[in-house]
């Protein structure tokens, strides 16, 4: 992978429309509770800062990381994205698997890229090879003054008591925690496609 080649491993991710005036504009009639602002997510993605999203399921954490990378993307910066199951393969790979196979030398550019995005962090199957690999990956593109942005379903405490105290120690010292609220995104558009309404009233 060139230094300035994008990586969506699996082909998982369509950017083309991902613009951070979406968040704000997805046709429902307010705007989700996100916390804070698309100006703000644009400056974090200039300034290549370490955010950590969490919150419920579809209040729009992977939107937002999309909308990041394709910032940089558009400016030539090199984007990796994982799902946090698709990392950890990466790192079987490398610690388990043949040196010749596809995947063998991946986990280098994971830590090189100017931006790793570690999507659905919880989703795995969690056990002391995910939880060393995680501290691995972190603190390595910390020392490399790499960014990245994770997003998750957990709670901090979650976080925390799955990842052990020193990975969670990392991300509170070097990353921006943003908890994301509001109701479903994914379930309200499609209420509204179907012609119907998010009012539960009768």
């Amino acid at each position: 992978m060139d230094d300035r080649e994008i990586g969506f491993p699996f082909g998982a991710v369509s950017l083309v429309d991902m613009v951070f005036e979406e968040v704000y504009h997805v046709g429902l009639a307010d705007p989700p509770a996100l916390g804070c602002d698309s100006v703000r997510f644009y400056t974090f993605a200039r300034d290549f800062q370490n955010i950590l999203l969490y919150g419920d399921t579809g209040v729009g954490k992977t939107f937002l990381s999309h909308c990041i990378a394709k910032e940089l993307i558009d400016t030539s910066y090199s984007v990796v994205y994982f799902t946090a199951a698709q990392l950890f393969d990466v790192f079987a790979a490398n610690t388990f698997g043949r040196k010749d196979e596809p995947d063998s030398h991946a986990h280098e550019h994971i830590y090189d890229c100017d931006l790793l995005i570690i999507d659905d962090l919880g989703t795995e199957l969690p056990n002391s090879f995910t939880t060393s690999q995680l501290f691995i990956c972190l603190n390595e593109r910390i020392l490399r003054q790499r960014s990245t942005i994770i997003s998750t379903n957990l709670a901090l405490e979650d976080i925390q008591s799955i990842y052990s105290e020193r990975t969670f120690s990392r991300i509170s010292s070097h990353y921006t925690i943003l908890r994301l609220t509001g109701d479903d995104i994914r379930i309200q558009k499609k209420l509204l496609n179907l012609g119907g309404t998010n009012d539960a009233t009768p």
